[in-house]
């Protein structure tokens, strides 16, 4: 109330049981007048405050201790801040979900969903949703092992196979999406994990929590390309070309480190991917970046 004042009288019933819990807040079940049912994410209380405080203590640990992740850790600030007003996801939440609607030209708008948002109901600590139907497609696919696990051996082949199919198409599906976001509309979800992209009741996919949206300029999208085709191609040294003019910078500049950047950043990050040139072999990806640090520290990432 505090938030909408009058405002808040176009919620109602809202559930006091969370749907679920986000980064910076938790979402609860409404319904408008009309009869349409809506999600409401309500900030938690003081939540910036915490923020600033963990990554303060975040950052003081690494310039001690650790200090070749603090490019990365000041970057990964930079984009938590972004989370904080939901006016502005509401504002991302209605042009994305514009990008997604039928008759936009997009070509998956049939087949994906983003809630549209109810900009006169969010204000900067609430933001207001389309409710979609549905489950996560992780929690889906949980509950589909667990069902084929106590069914019969004839069944759960024969349902095991097509749910593979059915979850390969989704994940085909959510790749093509996501470029599409990043190259043609040059606007989409910089945090698209597992708990993010749903399976709704008809069969679609719902791709929901936009809190964390990423921008790419026509250049920035082209110069992107242009490193994914080079990795593509395994041209070593277009590689350390590409990811320099798409923002990469070491203190030293050596062209080794950066094409290993560019590798884990927009490639891969396999066990053999790692093995420095020294035949080491880290055991983990922290690792690995900590001893490319070693060689050449990284002062900029894109």
């Amino acid at each position: 109330d505090r938030e909408l004042g009058l405002r808040a009288l176009d919620l109602l019933d809202l559930e006091p049981e969370a749907l679920g819990a986000a980064a910076t807040g938790q979402v609860h079940r409404a319904w408008l007048p009309d009869g349409r049912a809506v999600v409401v994410k309500v900030q938690y209380p003081d939540a910036q405050l915490l923020y600033r405080q963990d990554f303060a203590n975040i950052k003081l640990f690494c310039r001690l201790l650790q200090p070749e992740h603090l490019t990365y850790i000041e970057e990964l600030e930079r984009q938590f801040y972004t989370e904080f007003d939901f006016r502005r996801e509401a504002a991302d939440l209605a042009e994305i979900s514009q990008n997604f609607a039928e008759g936009s030209g997009n070509p998956y708008a049939g087949r994906v969903r983003v809630p549209k948002p109810e900009l006169e109901l969010s204000s900067e600590n609430v933001v207001v949703m389309e409710y979609l139907p549905g489950e996560t497609l992780l929690s889906y696919g949980l509950r589909m092992r667990d069902e084929l696990e106590r069914s019969s051996m004839l069944w759960r082949w024969w349902r095991g196979f097509w749910l593979l199919r059915e979850l390969r198409s989704h994940l085909s599906l959510l790749l093509e999406v996501q470029g599409y976001q990043i190259f043609v509309d040059g606007v989409f979800n910089g945090d698209p994990h597992p708990g993010n992209i749903m399976r709704l009741n008809d069969g679609r996919l719902g791709l929901i929590d936009y809190g964390n949206v990423k921008r790419f300029s026509v250049a920035d999208r082209a110069r992107l390309g242009h490193l994914v085709v080079a990795l593509a191609d395994g041209d070593r040294s277009l590689i350390v070309e590409k990811a320099k003019l798409l923002g990469f910078r070491t203190r030293y500049d050596d062209p080794e480190v950066i094409y290993r950047l560019a590798r884990l950043s927009f490639d891969r990050d396999d066990a053999e991917s790692m093995v420095l040139p020294d035949g080491t072999a880290p055991a983990n990806v922290q690792a690995y970046f900590e001893a490319l640090a070693k060689l050449d520290p990284m002062t900029q990432m894109p």
